[in-house]
């Protein structure tokens, strides 16, 4: 069973090894930027200009979180290889199984404890389950767990680790990363709690056995059930309030498909 070795401090890029302030305020710059924008553009969402500033401004913040940065300041990203070879679609292998076995028991304990906390508190949310639409949910969320696992695995676990791995080892690890996960559900209070839990959990067992796919399959499980069984809000920002997703008003050919798997 292989388990990671890390030595964060040894990788270099085009910036060498990077101070410790840097990487502190690249991260605080990119979720003070993320924060900041989807509070003030995603209410005015529908207007060709604000549409356009979202979709290139995301991307932008995308790229560099998931391409640049990792080039630029690697901060011992290799020691996470969450991923496999092009010959095993991308799907790291060699710690799979223990991978699998880990997080599989976390979806399934807590899958469980959703469903009965659901069914003791918010029983009438099973009379509108539709398992077309939690099929249709999960495919949808297997994408949006994947840009997760970049940003907050790929991108903020490995920084973390980077920053604090030498005082405050493994938990300080995990809960920074599951503060920062928490937060970008802001302002939906029970799902930050959610996810602060699982952020936790999941940064824990991915210090030890870094892999995408578990990872990935794990959080669109939940957050499935969390949507479709559970029937609990998972708007995040503005849209919490308003009722509308900013995906509905820049792509208006997807409002209809997307409010019907709902």
């Amino acid at each position: 069973m292989e388990t990671t070795t890390t030595c964060p401090r040894e990788a270099t890029g085009l910036a060498g090894t990077p101070p410790v302030a840097l990487i502190v305020g690249e991260m605080a710059a990119l979720s003070a930027g993320f924060l900041l924008c989807r509070s003030l553009l995603c209410p005015r969402a529908g207007n060709v200009i604000v549409d356009l500033c979202l979709v290139v401004g995301f991307a932008a913040w995308a790229g560099w979180i998931g391409l640049v940065s990792p080039a630029l300041f690697p901060c011992g990203v290799a020691n996470f290889r969450a991923t496999g070879p092009a010959r095993t679609l991308f799907i790291r292998t060699d710690n799979l199984a223990p991978a699998m076995w880990r997080f599989g028991l976390v979806t399934l304990f807590a899958g469980l404890a959703l469903i009965g906390a659901t069914a003791l508190f918010k029983p009438d949310a099973f009379l509108h389950v539709s398992w077309r639409r939690f099929l249709t949910k999960e495919t949808l969320y297997l994408g949006s767990a994947f840009l997760q696992w970049v940003i907050f695995f790929r991108y903020f676990f490995v920084r973390f680790h980077y920053v604090l791995d030498d005082r405050y080892g493994r938990l300080g690890v995990a809960l920074a990363t599951a503060v920062v996960f928490s937060a970008f559900h802001s302002p939906n209070l029970p799902l930050m709690g959610l996810a602060f839990g699982a952020g936790v959990v999941w940064a824990w067992i991915y210090y030890e056995f870094p892999n995408m796919l578990a990872v990935v399959l794990c959080h669109s499980l939940l957050g499935t059930v969390v949507h479709q069984i559970c029937q609990l809000n998972t708007r995040c920002g503005p849209n919490y309030y308003t009722g509308r997703t900013s995906v509905e008003q820049i792509f208006p050919g997807l409002a209809q498909w997307i409010f019907s798997i709902r």
